[in-house]
């Protein structure tokens, strides 16, 4: 469950309200073959602890496919059983990028052709359902020990419908141009139990 919720799949800046024509969703995510970013949980209510690293492994010439394993390790930097999947992000000629994970046919949309801020948005697939919102550009963010440039702040409500059953997260996200997601805070919201709350930030970029 851990993994589909992330893949739903997450400061004090500059900030650029209103209507930007030249940011496209292509530009806040990684072509860079090779390159592994490492994710790191914390400050979770469950304290539950474990790093996820999503590796580019390939793309197609012009890069308008490219093809990347995600997987879970725990705090002993052991491989979670089961955690491992294959996605791509496919993008389009309007800038668009859908994602297809490798037992499906179906794309779903994962960032719009053109950023637009202050506007609801909602998509709907099979197994998700999501209303987001570009809050605000910005213009520089740090993260760790790393300070990112030209990102951009997502939030969104999403209900994934996993085993017959509904779980909503509630995440706010932060997209920097060229790396993708940098920071993520998550409410992860159960009909049965409290809420679970935490973050997951980019704690490293690897490369061949």
């Amino acid at each position: 469950m851990k993994k589909i919720l992330f893949t739903s799949m997450t400061f004090i800046a500059l900030t650029s309200l209103g209507y930007s024509s030249d940011l496209k969703g292509s530009d806040y995510i990684s072509t860079k073959v090779g390159e592994t970013h490492n994710y790191k949980r914390i400050n979770a209510d469950d304290k539950d602890s474990f790093i996820v690293q999503t590796t580019v492994q390939k793309c197609n010439e012009d890069k308008s496919s490219c093809q990347y394993l995600m997987q879970m390790k725990d705090s002993d930097g052991k491989v979670i059983p089961d955690s491992k999947h294959q996605f791509s992000y496919n993008i389009k000629e309007d800038g668009s990028v859908y994602t297809q994970y490798a037992d499906s046919n179906e794309e779903t949309l994962f960032l719009p052709a053109t950023i637009e801020f202050n506007k609801t948005r909602t998509e709907k697939s099979s197994n998700v359902s999501k209303e987001y919102e570009f809050k605000k550009q910005i213009h520089s963010m740090d993260v760790g020990s790393k300070t990112y440039k030209d990102c951009i702040e997502l939030e969104a409500d999403t209900t994934i419908n996993f085993k017959s059953k509904a779980h909503r997260v509630e995440s706010q996200e932060f997209y920097c141009k060229g790396i993708g997601l940098v920071e993520e805070n998550l409410r992860e919201i159960h009909k049965s139990k409290d809420p679970v709350i935490y973050k997951t930030i980019l704690s490293s970029i690897e490369s061949k």
